[in-house]
């Protein structure tokens, strides 16, 4: 037979039925997946995320997310995964909406943030070669730190594809900014080069009006909207990366994959905010059973996977601004960065390694505690964490294996102390408030049946485990291949 004859395979489930024609090649492409129904087995993949396999602007020629199931995917389904794929009309919703076929989860073997040019180091398999050693300044002053706990962090590989030096860098700001909006807005690059704009200039802002204004006049309101939400979010990067250059560096520029990462040296959260989430904040604090607090559960929700929510919300049930801050002096220059950057992000947090301050909930903790905080922002809809500084000003990575290795000593010496958040034992705490992943047969406004303390004393003991195991960070995204099952 001939590269041309066609050949059809028809495959089914409970939704539809398609042909695939056989010796056709067809365009791949890569997108993520935006929502994810664990009941149904699936999901959407984010029309705005999908880009051609050579990562040039799709061609897709739809208003619509495109539909995944599970049966057409080699790999679990998991809210947020990055996934190659085909594409075929979808005939049970009509119209010009599109399913996925042929799906594979696509695994990037090297991450470079800031431009195809950056000199920074990209293949980091050697565990040793994750360790930053502390400063001078952080050795005078850091707690003792077992020496096999540091190593055994470097086998769980925290980060392994971000650079842990800066390196030579050729490119300017200006072409930095420009590769990474072009990484972070593939369908504004897109227009970019149709209309021969630069999308760092704001000439470009009239071209993305104009694109807003002609898809409401075609009566696409819902694409019109995503767009206008994108433009600001796009906005609101590009005066990021212009009001402070020096974060233009890899090492400072996280994916928000990497967040459990981050969070283990530093789980313990302090965040700026206006004076109304002040008051929020002290009213949801002084309660005995407080309700997860709206920017609590926008982090939690960056991970899709209940091992990390439980995690996070066992150090931060609690809502701390920074009026509840009690450590290191604030440095200076720390300060004034902050109030620069405030305004800029959706969320901006002190991320310490005080352990002790989690004790709220827990039992009687006490805790000689570690040094120098992150400062960290986040922008809703960008998947990058901007570390701002550190108290010390020594970078992202010295003195980070340490601090993951003192926050596994914590654990490791009061996971029991965790049944505090069971309540007094003449007068326990039924169904506390919690957060769910969505998907799950709870909602993200539900409580926790049965004595959460109990459970929080579980996870953590398989969580050293998974530590012991050298596979912790993928353990708690969920990448580990040995999820449980859905309760």
């Amino acid at each position: 037979m001939g590269i041309l004859e066609e050949r059809v395979d028809l495959r089914q489930d409970s939704d539809c039925c398609y042909p695939l024609a056989k010796g056709i090649v067809m365009q791949r492409y890569i997108g993520r997946v935006v929502t994810l129904d664990a009941f149904k087995h699936c999901g959407f993949i984010s029309l705005a995320s999908i880009v051609k396999e050579d990562d040039s602007a799709h061609d897709l020629a739809t208003t619509q997310d495109v539909f995944v199931h599970q049966d057409d995917c080699g790999s679990a389904l998991k809210q947020g995964m990055q996934l190659a794929f085909e594409v075929v009309p979808d005939q049970r919703r009509g119209g010009n909406a599109l399913r996925a076929v042929d799906v594979n989860e696509y695994v990037v073997g090297e991450l470079v943030l800031v431009g195809e040019s950056s000199g920074a180091s990209r293949e980091l398999t050697d565990p040793r070669s994750l360790y930053v050693p502390p400063t001078p300044a952080q050795r005078g002053l850091m707690k003792p730190v077992a020496p096999e706990e540091v190593e055994q962090v470097l086998i769980n590989r925290p980060m392994p594809l971000v650079p842990r030096t800066s390196g030579e860098c050729t490119e300017s700001a200006a072409e930095i900014t420009r590769h990474l909006m072009q990484r972070l807005f593939p369908q504004f690059a897109a227009l970019s080069d149709e209309e021969g704009v630069e999308m760092a200039d704001e000439k470009f802002d009239a071209v993305i009006k104009q694109a807003i204004d002609d898809h409401k006049e075609l009566g696409m309101e819902n694409q019109a909207t995503h767009m206008l939400g994108q433009a600001k979010t796009y906005k609101g990067l590009r005066m990021i990366l212009r009001s402070e250059e020096d974060l233009l560096r890899p090492e400072t520029l996280i994916p928000m994959q990497y967040l459990p990462d981050l969070f283990m040296a530093v789980p313990v959260w302090y965040f700026w905010a206006d004076n109304s989430t002040q008051r929020d904040a002290a009213t949801l604090k002084s309660e005995r059973d407080p309700q997860v607090h709206k920017k609590l559960k926008y982090f939690c929700d960056q991970i899709p996977n209940q091992r990390w929510v439980d995690t996070f919300l066992m150090f931060n049930r609690r809502m701390r601004t920074l009026p509840d801050y009690k450590g290191d002096l604030i440095p200076p220059r720390i300060i004034a960065r902050m109030r620069k950057m405030a305004g800029l992000f959706d969320h901006l947090v002190i991320m310490t390694p005080y352990h002790d301050v989690a004790g709220q909930d827990w039992q009687d903790l006490q805790w000689l505690r570690s040094i120098d905080p992150y400062v960290v922002g986040f922008t809703n809809g960008v998947p990058l964490m901007f570390v701002l500084g550190r108290f010390s000003d020594s970078g992202t990575f010295p003195l980070y294996s340490e601090l993951v290795a003192d926050t596994i000593a914590f654990l490791r010496a009061n996971v029991d102390k965790l049944k505090g958040f069971n309540g007094p034992e003449r007068e326990p705490i039924n169904n506390p408030y919690w957060h769910f992943v969505p998907g799950t047969n709870k909602n993200s406004n539900s409580c926790f049946m049965g004595p959460l303390g109990n459970h929080l004393v579980s996870h953590t003991k398989q969580l050293l485990t998974a530590f012991d195991n050298g596979n912790l960070f993928d353990w708690l995204r969920g990448e580990d291949g040995n999820l449980p099952m859905r309760t």
